[in-house]
């Protein structure tokens, strides 16, 4: 029998497995085999789900137990050598509801959020809105409220990203808003482009309206009002966000 030509430069670099999500119809009794049994850590737990690590592991969790109507192995994760050993996008085609009651408007800052990640927008570009009577796509950039529309999202930085039509749970987003935080769209992603996306010249702009929640009761004109904007201003720059402060007062 032929022994397999070893592969010294492989296209990826496997360093180790990083975490394990089980579906079990047991909750309860599937923490206590494998805190008791096992020996590993509860390092948080719901309802529906438990979070477990090894004892000389330094990341939240490498097991994570949810509750379901039948057992399964829901996913597996790996730890790379480097970013490049991943195949990260910055850029794809996706369709979404416009959940927010406010139009959607290019200037807003937005958070890319998954069940796995959370990164800035860069760019969303709506090209056309679905009709509902006849599910034809019509072009234009507008987009108000239950709108579904085909739309192109750039990141700020490269992500692992997969199509909703192979990987529903981690194919799914919503985006929400930089500042405060609310749900603004939600959609799934259809199609992956590799090239690189360019970060708009437009900043975000932190207006005085915009501040009205941390700034609530504080003279526009004081001191303070500036101090609590440019520490909002270092949160979103920080978060990959372009952001032009102006005179928010």
């Amino acid at each position: 029998m032929p022994v397999p030509k070893q592969v010294f430069d492989p296209p990826f670099n496997i360093i180790r497995s990083s975490h394990v999500v089980l579906d079990v119809t047991d909750l309860d009794t599937s923490r206590e085999f494998y805190e008791t049994a096992v020996g590993m850590h509860v390092e948080d737990r719901d309802d529906k789900a438990v979070y477990f690590r090894a004892s000389e592991e330094h990341q939240h969790h490498s097991l994570v137990l949810r509750k379901a109507a039948a057992p399964a192995c829901s996913r597996l994760g790996f730890k790379v050598g480097d970013d490049s050993d991943l195949e990260p996008v910055r850029r794809f085609e996706a369709r979404l509801v416009w959940l927010s009651n406010e139009p959607f408007d290019k200037r807003r800052g937005m958070l890319f959020r998954t069940a796995t990640d959370i990164v800035p927008v860069t760019e969303v570009h709506p090209r056309a809105r679905l009709d509902l009577e006849t599910l034809d796509e019509m072009p234009g950039s507008a987009c108000t409220t239950n709108d579904i529309v085909v739309a192109d999202i750039s990141l700020s930085r490269p992500a692992a990203l997969d199509r909703f039509e192979g990987h529903q749970e981690t194919g799914s987003f919503v985006l929400v808003d930089a500042l405060n935080g609310n749900t603004l769209a939600g959609g799934v992603i259809e199609a992956l482009t590799a090239a690189p996306a360019t970060r708009p010249t437009e900043a975000f702009h932190l207006t005085r309206e915009l501040l009205g929640g941390v700034c609530a009761g504080v003279d526009p004109g004081s001191h303070e009002f500036r101090r609590r904007a440019e520490a909002v201003a270092c949160i979103l720059t920080a978060a990959g966000v372009t952001v032009d402060l102006g005179d928010p007062g």
